[in-house]
């Protein structure tokens, strides 16, 4: 019993931060799909957007910390949009080197979180013995 009362004070104090999470390209790697790569924006920010020049062309994308209007030129069009990866093309089965890269972080907050629940019963087993 007093390990439960442990491990749920424990899990409500351990928290997993989720950030959106974009494509990023610039200029003239826009006009490929190996150009794109994915970034982690960090938790404070909360949308991509895409950059279009005069002629409808994408030549930058990203995470948006701001307003577009803050960072379109006179006559580029910028669109914004709130969900992962929506300001790109989207491949089924990238090829390698395609600027896809693996994010560990939620796996990680999850081992973290077993192991720091672990030790925390071994600490109470011994306190409470």
């Amino acid at each position: 019993m007093t390990f439960l009362k442990i491990f749920l004070i424990l899990a409500f104090c351990v928290t997993v931060s989720q950030s959106i999470r974009c494509f990023t390209c610039e200029n003239d790697s826009c006009g490929r799909p190996q150009g794109y790569a994915t970034e982690d924006c960090g938790p404070h920010v909360p949308k991509c957007y895409i950059l279009k020049n005069i002629s409808r062309q994408v030549y930058r994308v990203g995470c948006l910390a701001t307003k577009c209007d803050d960072i379109s030129k006179h006559g580029d069009n910028c669109d914004e949009c709130d969900s992962d990866n929506c300001n790109g093309q989207l491949m089924a089965n990238p090829p390698i080197g395609a600027g896809t890269n693996y994010n560990s972080a939620n796996t990680l907050s999850f081992f973290n979180a077993i192991i720091f629940a672990l030790i925390s019963s071994v600490i109470g087993v011994f306190i409470y013995v």
